[in-house]
């Protein structure tokens, strides 16, 4: 069972520092005040949903363009970061990854349910870093930060990602204005 539906980030909001671990587990670079790099965020359950495999693979196609445009690519999950270091491996990802293991950034972003259940999912807490002591399920979702960590582009539940073909566009229209 889970709670009631949390209400996810929308454009015009600010979002909160984050820095949670690195692959290299050293705070991540977060969205500042002070950078107008634009960062594109993406939330994904794990490296065995096919929906986010697929969705993370389209953004590893348009990489140089996003680059290009002058934009950090994330990717958080709630797995550990060993378990996202062989995400990022086999399918060849080559953006940061950051642990979300707790879902202290997806709560943050408003995607993360939480979960009321004495029911344990053992495949899901192989990949936590919580054991599933504090569970939430994370919703996919992505998200383009501009400057002071203003959100200019958020997905909804219904589409799941934003099409990467529409963060180019929302890329380039940024930097045209800026």
């Amino acid at each position: 069972m889970t709670s009631a539906t949390p209400t996810a980030a929308r454009p015009g909001d600010v979002i909160p520092e984050f820095a949670p671990p690195n692959m290299s587990d050293e705070p991540a670079a977060s969205a500042n005040g002070e950078d107008s790099t634009p960062i594109v965020v993406l939330f994904y359950r794990d490296g065995e949903c096919p929906v986010c495999k697929a969705a993370l693979r389209a953004y590893q196609r348009r990489l140089p363009t996003f680059r290009a445009a002058g934009a950090r690519v994330i990717a958080i999950s709630p797995e550990t970061r060993e378990a996202a270091l062989v995400t990022a491996q086999t399918s060849r990802l080559d953006f940061e990854f950051l642990s979300d293991a707790d879902g202290t950034v997806a709560r943050r972003f408003g995607i993360a349910y939480e979960v009321r259940s004495t029911t344990q999912d053992v495949a899901a807490e192989s990949r936590s870093g919580d054991s599933m002591q504090n569970p939430a399920l994370q919703v996919p979702a992505s998200f383009i930060v501009g400057a002071k960590r203003e959100i200019v582009a958020a997905s909804d539940e219904a589409r799941g990602m934003l099409d990467p073909d529409d963060v180019v566009a929302t890329l380039r229209q940024l930097a045209a204005s800026g």
